[in-house]
């Protein structure tokens, strides 16, 4: 398995509350169509963190970005088929229109503490059902 790893900015002009209700209400329809996309998961961002300011770090309301995107493929060529696709380019059309600035990296995951199982932890926002 390999993720791909995104970051996004809000363009210029747009709240943070408005361009994560764009992504998460408008944008996740196009990612989930996605041939071979194995797993989603969208971070909504709440706030920045600094683990180097001072022994207990600081929060900010200003974070570095807006949100992070993981998407799960068996393989690189996975990923490849899924950005060549009609869905692919559509999404990617959609996705460069309403982006300030992004950042995406091909990642090789390794666990290393495994997280909550199914039931997720009620904090845990679950849009999947009935899909």
């Amino acid at each position: 398995m390999v993720t791909l790893i995104g970051y996004l900015k809000r363009p210029a002009g747009v709240s943070r509350e408005e361009f994560q209700k764009w992504w998460v209400e408008k944008h996740v329809p196009f990612v989930k169509k996605l041939p071979g996309l194995r797993r989603y998961v969208v971070h909504v961002v709440a706030k920045g963190f600094n683990p180097l300011a001072g022994p207990s770090g600081t929060f900010n309301d200003e974070p570095e970005f807006d949100g992070i995107a993981e998407l799960w493929f068996d393989d690189e060529a996975a990923v490849r088929q899924a950005w060549a696709s009609p869905d692919g380019v559509r999404d990617l059309e959609h996705y460069a229109k309403h982006i300030g600035a992004t950042g995406v990296v091909l990642c090789n995951p390794k666990v290393m503490i495994s997280g909550p199982q199914e039931p997720f932890p009620a904090h845990v926002q679950r849009l999947d059902k009935n899909t």
